[in-house]
């Protein structure tokens, strides 16, 4: 969404809709008092639930329905550690993950799709931008160089 709205770019009208519960395609509408629309159909809304539950609720955060603006934030984080030697024991778990993910990573793609694991885009697009650096809209690259004059800082300094 911060992405949309600093390149003032419509968005898909299937994420968010606006204060009084319309479709819309502004990403702005967002921070007027609209919201998010969970991904993934009812298996979606169940996963976005849990997560509000976990890590607005549970941790004193405000929740998305809410239509609260101040404080407490709105980034509420619950981390969750869990010992794989209290259930099958870190070796079969290892084993066990890695089995799973080539099996994932061995399904033929739709047409001109690729099988992706969570962590690949993030690698690939880490890879990318330190060859070709780090796209940014004009916008934020202004509001950067603000706040880089404001400290003192040479905003030209920082492109490398």
């Amino acid at each position: 969404m911060r992405v949309a709205q600093s390149k003032h770019a419509k968005i898909p009208e299937e994420w968010t809709r606006d204060r009084y519960d319309r479709v819309t395609d502004d990403p702005f509408d967002l921070n007027d008092g609209g919201w998010l629309l969970p991904f993934g159909s009812y298996k979606g809304y169940g996963l976005q639930l849990i997560d509000e539950l976990l890590g607005a609720v549970l941790t004193g955060s405000r929740t998305g329905l809410s239509g609260v603006k101040e404080p407490p934030s709105p980034n509420g984080v619950l981390a969750v550690a869990i010992n794989p030697e209290a259930f099958v024991g870190a070796e079969a778990f290892e084993e066990g993950a890695g089995t799973l993910l080539k099996r994932v990573k061995a399904i033929t793609p739709e047409a001109g799709g690729r099988v992706l694991v969570p962590g690949e885009p993030e690698k690939e697009s880490r890879e990318r931008r330190l060859k070709e650096g780090i796209p940014l809209p004009d916008e934020t690259w202004e509001k950067i160089s603000a706040l880089a004059e404001e400290l003192g800082i040479d905003p030209e300094s920082a492109k490398g």
